[in-house]
């Protein structure tokens, strides 16, 4: 029986430590630079890697082929759903923020939807 407490105990501890309080550090409004720090870098990521593919595979040909620039933007945004979605929610795309803030659920209460809207629309790809 005190395998079984045990086990419970170790589980409530890691919940604590592994869910609970990564949770609470989300919605701390003082992190909200690092929310914004990574939407930018993401964005920042995602723009080099879609036009630095087309743009390499004209400037030399036969480096680049037409398959590769065409996936690598969708590896970079799960690359940066992967790494930075723990951090701010990955709203690399304004219409993921926008859906969000209109829903009312997840980030839309606070500012921080309303940051990573600012910082999509700031991307030097919108020219």
């Amino acid at each position: 029986m005190s395998a079984g407490i045990n086990a419970r105990e170790r589980f409530a501890e890691w919940f604590e430590a592994d869910v609970i309080h990564p949770i609470e550090d989300f919605k701390d409004p003082q992190q909200e630079w690092r929310r914004l720090f990574s939407e930018a870098l993401g964005t920042f990521f995602l723009v080099l890697v879609a036009a630095g593919g087309g743009m390499m595979s004209q400037a030399f040909p036969d480096t680049i082929s037409r398959s590769a620039a065409v996936t690598a933007p969708g590896l970079m945004v799960m690359a940066v759903i992967l790494f930075m979605g723990k951090v701010s929610g990955a709203h690399l795309n304004p219409a993921v923020s926008l859906a969000l803030r209109g829903r009312g659920g997840g980030q839309a209460g606070s500012g921080a939807a309303q940051g990573a809207l600012n910082t999509d629309i700031a991307r030097p790809d919108k020219a």
